[in-house]
């Protein structure tokens, strides 16, 4: 998350007048320590009150919400809210979403309606992947094809046309790679659709 920071500050983005989203919390004590001192504000929601004193502790300026994150982001007082927001979505299924399948399209109510950026996980090679199994069929439905293996191009096009059909288009993005295995962070810098 730090060269995330770094490219993102490279590029103009000023930290300091964002207000951030960590959207899976947990205890805030890995990636969201990179950026929470930056920015003018941060939310950080977490599903699991195990997590809330660790929460707390590692992130005393963040204004900390214990629940249910897809219930929270419905919520009046969040609506356009956020102008950086992060997705550290878990792999697979879980309860009823599949990774950042659903948090994607949470994005026009969170986000604030001048644009902003947003930063989620993307899994280019699932292991321990089951083709017959819930996951690759969600996988599949989501990208429209078999999803056991894509290229970052497929995916960066892929999510720039899925973020203009929300009504954005895409300033700039990139991959910036989590491991060589599997996982990447996406980032895109969004402004609304004229």
């Amino acid at each position: 998350m730090s060269d995330i920071v770094s490219h993102l500050e490279s590029n103009g983005i000023d930290f300091s007048k964002l207000k951030a989203l960590e959207f899976f919390a947990r205890k805030g004590d890995w990636h969201t320590q990179s950026y929470c001192n930056k920015v003018a504000s941060i939310n950080a929601w977490e599903i699991d009150k195990v997590f809330e004193e660790e929460l707390k502790n590692n992130l005393p300026m963040a204004t900390v919400a214990i629940g249910d994150s897809f219930t929270l982001a419905k919520e009046d007082k969040y609506e356009h809210l956020f102008d950086f927001i992060v997705f550290d979505n878990p792999q697979g299924v879980y309860g009823e979403y599949c990774e950042h399948f659903e948090c994607i399209d949470l994005v026009p109510h969170l986000l604030n309606k001048q644009g902003g950026v947003i930063v989620f996980n993307i899994n280019h090679t699932p292991f321990n992947y089951n083709k017959d199994s819930l996951w690759s069929k969600r996988r599949m439905k989501y990208y429209g094809q078999e999803a056991s293996n894509f290229k970052v191009d497929f995916l960066l096009n892929f999510y720039k046309h899925k973020f203009y059909n929300l009504g954005f288009d895409t300033n700039f993005f990139f991959e910036e790679k989590r491991n060589e295995e599997y996982l990447s962070y996406l980032v895109f810098k969004l402004t609304p659709s004229i």
